[in-house]
Parts: C-alpha cells; sequence; structure tokens
C-alpha cells in the first residue's frame, strides 16, 4: 500500500516529494530535517525559520553527509 495517514485520518496518495511546512516554528525544520536521511526527497518550506536558534543548522547538517540544496 503505497498511501499515508494525513492528520484528518483521511487515506492520502503519498507524495514523492513531500514538503514539510514550518509554520514559522523552527522546531518543525529541525525536526524534520534528519528524515532527509531516510526519504532524501523531502524538502522543507521556509527552512531559515531555524536561525532563530540555531543559525548554522544546515551548515551542520552538511558537515555531517546530508545533501542539502535550495530551490527557488
Amino acid at each position: 500500500d503505497d498511501s499515508i495517514l494525513i492528520w484528518e485520518g483521511e487515506r492520502q496518495e503519498s507524495q514523492l516529494f513531500p514538503i514539510i511546512k514550518t509554520y514559522e516554528d523552527h522546531r518543525m525544520a529541525m525536526a524534520f530535517a534528519p528524515a532527509v536521511i531516510r526519504h532524501p526527497n523531502i524538502g522543507i518550506a521556509d527552512p531559515y525559520v531555524v536561525s532563530k536558534s540555531y543559525p548554522y543548522y544546515w551548515e551542520d547538517l552538511k558537515q555531517v553527509g546530508v545533501h542539502i540544496y535550495e530551490e527557488k
């Protein structure tokens, strides 16, 4: 079964390139970022919200081998 369960409890087709919404919350970006290790096609919307608490977060993830690129 290639689907996911969304918050409303409805079955949806899985997305090939899911985008995580941060809702302007740095914790959302930081919590989901490590998921790219297992699922490399995940995107983080508004990734710079992390600058509030950890300005070099993305650079540090690159240092440990996580491949990060910005798409405009």
